[in-house]
């Protein structure tokens, strides 16, 4: 379970993700028999979450934003007895009073209200959402279910000439990566086909609407937690922002970007080197659709490099570019880099185009 924390401005949103996530690791550490250390059945339930997807994601009970009370327990339930107080000891802590709490574990079997914290106040969902929105995936699709990518000749292809472009096609896998990216150039190669005339191009209609959520805060936008939502995407449409202190106190610190060429994100760097005991800071701030990031903080000389991973505005070129790359590094010539808008001809139905390999990734 991955929950990602916003900054100290949502506290509310991240401290409730917390809550939730405990009370659904804990709330399945009911189903053990012997009573555990609190950090022990954090541990050990937090593992048997992971793994519990394939024989019931919801395990035992289920979890929703919610008041707070403890139901009454006999002494045959102690491990519910034990779960109450562990979230007791959990939400009493002194750091976090000042924070804002919603949960409700129920059991699924009998729709007994087994603890309860706020059940009636409305509250962000935060990160602790992807848990049902897993849960959803794996009931509809399946949890054998992959992903599929096509890549195909939008043109013909004349011995070693592909004349047209290179087209991906694809349907939202979100683990595509360079060495993925090198594999499917290698193949290509393999085929015999050593130029693209055209570019490279990526079919993304398989997501329709907005690409930024509702209720996302435009603060956020230039973190890799607010990344633009795409059937497209590579790197999980992130990039990695290194900075590292400059060469005396005062000046502006040196950043670079991993990878380097192909995200299309510009930076602005406002970023300066401060004293070796002074407190690191690093803010970005970048306009909805914009390429440009504008860095602001200190880098305390003689620090290490700190990588702060960026969000990149435009997924369908990100990945279009990297595997222009890619085939360029295979020893594939391609014709023109992708342009601005990389978005294949979305009059073209390309359900009839030569496919020259299809991927597919692991099952959810």
């Amino acid at each position: 379970m991955n929950y990602r924390s916003k900054g100290p401005s949502k506290n509310n949103v991240y401290t409730l993700g917390v809550a939730l996530v405990l009370a659904t690791v804990l709330a399945i550490a009911v189903c053990q028999a012997a009573p555990r250390p609190l950090v022990a059945q954090l541990h050990d339930t937090n593992h048997r979450a992971h793994q519990v997807h394939r024989e019931n994601i919801l395990g035992e009970f289920g979890v929703l934003g919610g008041g707070r009370h403890a139901v009454a327990q006999t002494a045959a339930q102690s491990p519910v007895l034990n779960l109450q107080q562990a979230l007791d000891r959990i939400l009493s802590v002194p750091a976090i009073e000042r924070a804002s709490w919603g949960v409700l574990v129920r059991s699924l079997k009998t729709d007994e209200t087994i603890y309860a914290a706020n059940p009636g106040k409305l509250m962000m969902p935060a990160s602790t959402l992807k848990v049902v929105t897993l849960a959803a995936a794996g009931e509809r699709l399946g949890w054998d279910y992959a992903y599929e990518t096509r890549l195909v000749a939008d043109g013909t292809v004349d011995r070693d000439t592909l004349n047209g472009n290179l087209v991906i096609v694809a349907s939202g896998d979100p683990s595509l990566n360079r060495p993925t990216l090198d594999a499917w150039a290698a193949q290509i190669r393999m085929l015999g086909i050593a130029t693209v005339t055209g570019t490279v191009l990526a079919d993304a209609r398989a997501f329709a609407g907005e690409r930024l959520g509702a209720g996302w805060s435009w603060d956020d936008l230039a973190y890799y937690y607010a990344a633009p939502i795409a059937a497209a995407q590579y790197r999980e449409n992130a990039v990695d922002l290194t900075v590292r202190p400059g060469a005396t106190v005062g000046s502006p610190a040196i950043y670079e970007l991993n990878p380097p060429d192909v995200s299309g994100v510009r930076i602005e760097n406002r970023m300066t080197t401060g004293a070796s005991i002074a407190a690191p800071e690093f803010v970005a701030r970048r306009a909805a659709n914009s390429s440009l990031v504008v860095i602001e903080g200190v880098v305390p000389a003689g620090s290490r490099p700190a990588v702060r991973p960026l969000s990149v505005h435009d997924p369908v070129r990100y990945l279009a570019a990297a595997f222009s790359e890619a085939l360029a590094a295979a020893g594939v010539a391609v014709g023109a880099p992708p342009p601005a808008d990389a978005n294949a001809d979305a009059s073209r139905d390309y359900s009839g185009a030569t496919v020259l390999l299809t991927h597919h990734s692991e099952p959810l």
